[in-house]
């Protein structure tokens, strides 16, 4: 039976996976391979043994790597070193490593960085290479954290943005990673203290006040900008009112939406048209989605709120028991992340005021797909929404429930409207 070094580490986590101890074979004889063994454990608490064997230990170590992977890896050794731990007097081998795609042997598109300290050279090379797949887009999805790809993303891009910012030369690809590992560690640091500050916050509502939201709609020269359809973040995505020139069909293809399957069943239970229980104003899917775009709604919870009430309040005789029937299910029947919590809500109340004051009566029984060739400007005039007039509605919406990304976005269709 093989037998790993008893001085080896039980199990270090990097990410969620769990590092354990990591073996050299001897060479054969006839091929002379490296050959390399490591154990981990998965997030889903499963151990796995993982093997390699190369020409050198770094190509064992990325064929060792290929069950976590998307595509195959080329490591490179680029910096080594010897000395005690912080923790501890005794002495560890510190590797630091470059990580590419590897196609047909060659490095190809961005590189990771990672660095790993461990007793044996081996264990420090293995703990390496699997940081610096946590910093890049290589690792399958159940091996690395749920949000690392978006982190990923949005540190190289924040990286390159300062890059440019201050008017630094082109960064080759190996400064460039460098400083893509270190924004990646702090915004991994900053995102887990806040996702805990947020899940201990007693109000809801609050923690969608933490943070300045402005930020998402204000451009580098203080303008600020009146939609984002340019991204595939669903709650980044927010059409405004200002398109009136596009048409239907060009501002509905870039909506980021659900498929139907992921919509839980309660929830078509009441908003289901073909439902035995649905309430007044359920309507399909894609009408649904077309009046997003008309509303210049994004995919809140309180643009949902706004929209979902707009759509009830268009029977023209909505009643309070029926509004109030509504606010309880989405609020305490629908599951996560269709809940929307009662401090939200007040949207719905507006968006059911402005269907009952204007657009087309009963607008969830109108054939809205007919309207995907117009422009939206008289898209809006046939289901009788007066942007203006929805304005105003906004404009009480921002103050009713202040400091929410809904709430921002709503503040900048106001200031183009009257700025």
């Amino acid at each position: 039976m093989r037998r790993f070094p008893e001085n080896e580490p039980v199990f270090v986590p990097i990410g969620v996976v769990n590092l354990g101890p990591v073996l050299v074979e001897p060479a054969d004889d006839n091929d002379q391979l490296q050959r390399i063994s490591a154990a981990v454990q998965c997030a889903s608490g499963s151990f796995r043994m993982l093997r390699g064997s190369g020409a050198t230990l770094e190509q064992a170590v990325a064929e060792l790597m290929s069950p976590l992977l998307r595509k195959p890896i080329l490591v490179t050794v680029c910096l080594e070193s010897t000395g005690a731990a912080v923790t501890s007097t005794r002495s560890h081998q510190s590797v630091h490593v470059h990580v590419h795609e590897s196609q047909h042997g060659q490095p190809v598109g961005e590189m990771a960085q990672g660095a790993g300290a461990a007793p044996t050279r081996e264990h420090a090379l293995v703990a390496a290479v699997l940081r610096a797949l946590h910093h890049s887009p290589l690792l399958k999805a159940e091996f690395r954290n749920a949000g690392q790809r978006e982190i990923y993303r949005e540190a190289r891009q924040l990286s390159a943005e300062i890059v440019t910012a201050l008017g630094l030369p082109e960064l080759d690809e190996s400064r460039l990673s460098k400083i893509v590992e270190i924004v990646s560690d702090h915004m991994n640091r900053f995102a887990v203290g806040q996702v805990i500050a947020t899940a201990n916050a007693s109000d809801p509502v609050s923690r969608l006040r933490r943070y300045d939201a402005t930020c998402l709609f204000t451009d580098r020269d203080g303008h600020i900008m009146d939609r984002d359809t340019d991204t595939d973040e669903w709650w980044r995505w927010y059409p405004g009112l200002a398109n009136d020139d596009l048409t239907l069909a060009q501002v509905l293809e870039t909506m980021p939406a659900a498929p139907p399957s992921d919509i839980p069943w309660v929830v078509r239970l009441f908003e289901n048209p073909k439902s035995w229980l649905r309430l007044r104003g359920a309507i399909e899917l894609k009408p649904h989605d077309i009046l997003h775009v008309a509303l210049g709604r994004g995919l809140l919870d309180q643009d949902e709120a706004f929209v979902i009430g707009f759509t009830m309040g268009t029977t023209k005789n909505l009643t309070r028991l029926e509004r109030r029937t509504f606010k309880w299910i989405v609020s305490h029947l629908y599951p996560e992340p269709y809940r929307i919590p009662p401090e939200l809500l007040a949207a719905y109340d507006l968006g059911a005021e402005a269907g009952k004051q204007m657009g087309t009566a009963q607008i969830f029984k109108q054939r809205l797909e007919e309207l995907l060739p117009l422009p939206l400007g008289t898209v809006r005039k046939r289901l009788q929404i007066d942007t203006a007039e929805l304005r105003g509605y906004y404009a009480r919406e921002k103050q009713c429930i202040p400091g929410t990304l809904a709430s921002a976005r709503l503040a900048s269709a106001i200031h183009v409207e009257t700025g």
